[in-house]
């Protein structure tokens, strides 16, 4: 089970209602180094001659000497390291025209690396957070409006969060003038992988020319490293500060890539990080400690409602699970939360503790017991996890 934290307030009961899921990016979290990509640029004499002679080539230049593309070369290098924010804001301008005596085409030179560099840059990662606890003070303070907020319980599915098949978002398109086509799209994945937070005291920063075209580094990397590549590029989007270990984070996300396709690095608008995941994979809630109850009555309506929505004939297969309603409370002797059972719903049904049904309800509920639905067939199934 994961937990994913929300405040009352209009727009998270909206959320609720209507099964939306809204990826964040970096500039909307208060993380400021949230799912940020950390990349170096070395002194490498030869990379950085390689990257010279590729925008040479580029610009259609045939005038440049290999002795020039050297010399502008190492005036670049001696000014590494560079990260890659550093080298976006770099221009060569200058150092090009010590060597090529030639404004135009130094200034041509400049505008071409730094539109390289923009293409190739770190792709933005959009992602929701959830989280393994569920009785953690800080949580409830900090993403639950001090203890008002609710608690979302979410069951994964084959470790992962799928998207509501009616309204399935598919793809992002883009007119793509400078790409490989005049129209390009990303394909989107039918269900979200919950992937757990890596926490680390130091960063690790990832070679910066690894980004570029492969001719910069000279050629193909061995599958071997090309697969570590990827791995170590992906995992940089989980990577948070251990003073962040408390949120015990898990998320899903999505990191539009393949630009050198597109010919720009891609960025998604509101609209497109919103999403609609399976009803179904929603089934339990818990209140926080402090919420009124008025607040409380307004989301049980809510919920009931929605659970009862959920019985409407649906061609798409899917599993059904009972939903559980908790009530956090405040220890009278710890500094701690308690999160105690309060009613299952049940074919969109109350059953309260004192429900003949309700023990049957509740283990079946913790056991990861669910009816599987496909078409005209059912049948009742376990999915752990």
């Amino acid at each position: 089970m994961y937990y994913r934290y929300r405040p009352f307030s209009e727009l998270s009961i909206k959320e609720l209602m209507y099964s939306e899921l809204f990826l964040a990016s970096t500039e909307e979290c208060n993380d400021p180094y949230d799912s940020k990509g950390f990349y170096e640029f070395t002194g490498r004499q030869d990379y950085w001659e390689n990257l010279v002679n590729l925008l040479v080539r580029k610009i259609g230049n045939n005038n440049v000497s290999g002795l020039q593309i050297k010399e502008v070369a190492g005036k670049i290098s001696s000014l590494c390291p560079l990260t890659y924010d550093e080298a976006l804001l770099l221009d060569i301008s200058r150092l090009c025209f010590e060597v090529l005596k030639d404004f135009t085409l130094s200034q041509s030179l400049a505008a071409c690396f730094n539109q390289l560099l923009k293409i190739y840059k770190p792709e933005p990662s959009y992602f929701a957070c959830f989280s393994k606890a569920d009785n953690d003070p800080l949580m409830w303070s900090h993403y639950a409006s001090q203890h008002q907020g609710y608690s979302l319980i979410f069951k994964p599915i084959d470790g992962k969060l799928r998207q509501y098949p009616p309204l399935k978002k598919r793809s992002i398109s883009r007119k793509t003038p400078n790409g490989l086509a005049q129209n390009s799209s990303y394909g989107l994945p039918e269900s979200f992988s919950f992937q757990e937070v890596i926490y680390q005291e130091e960063v690790k920063s990832l070679c910066g020319f690894h980004r570029l075209p492969v001719a910069v580094i000279g050629g193909d990397l061995p599958e071997e490293e090309r697969i570590n590549l990827i791995t170590l590029q992906s995992e940089q989007f989980l990577h948070k500060h251990i003073s962040w270990d408390y949120e015990q984070e898990v998320r899903v996300s999505i990191s539009p890539r393949m630009s050198w396709i597109f010919g720009k690095n891609i960025e998604l608008s509101s609209l497109e990080r919103l999403f609609y995941y399976e009803p179904t994979q929603l089934v339990g809630i818990i209140f926080g400690a402090r919420m009124p109850k008025g607040n409380k009555d307004r989301l049980m309506e809510v919920l009931l409602y929605r659970q009862e929505q959920l019985y409407r004939s649906e061609d798409h297969e899917r599993i059904m699970f009972e939903f559980a309603v908790f009530n956090a409370r405040l220890s009278g002797s710890k500094r701690e939360i308690q999160v105690e059972i309060d009613k299952m719903i049940s074919s969109g049904q109350e059953i309260d503790k004192s429900h003949k049904n309700f023990e049957h309800a509740y283990d079946r509920w913790r056991n990861g017991w669910g009816i599987k639905f496909e078409g005209n067939k059912s049948n009742r199934i376990q999915v752990l996890g």
